[in-house]
């Protein structure tokens, strides 16, 4: 299971994801916070008012194809290893 963590750093683990999958729209998660941790209630403070609206993921490329002709590099599999929230 990837892990949920802030601004890329590992040691600053934010809860844990109960559903991580690919729907209609890209990359659907769904994670829990522990309350009793001060920067999960900053951060969730954050997402509420709108001011942390954006996540990036740290990946491995399992499968890919790559065009020459447009330059273009698809990902065809990946291997999640962290969903991360950022500014």
């Amino acid at each position: 299971t990837p892990k949920l963590c802030y601004q890329h750093d590992m040691k600053q683990l934010l809860g844990k994801f109960i559903e991580v999958k690919e729907d209609d729209h890209g990359l659907f998660v769904k994670a829990i916070m522990p309350k009793a941790n001060s920067q999960c209630k900053d951060v969730a403070a954050l997402i509420k008012c709108g001011a942390l609206d954006s996540m990036s993921i740290g990946y491995g490329i399992v499968k890919y194809a790559y065009d020459e002709d447009t330059n273009i590099l698809d990902l065809i599999e990946l291997k999640l290893f962290e969903i991360l929230v950022h500014f």
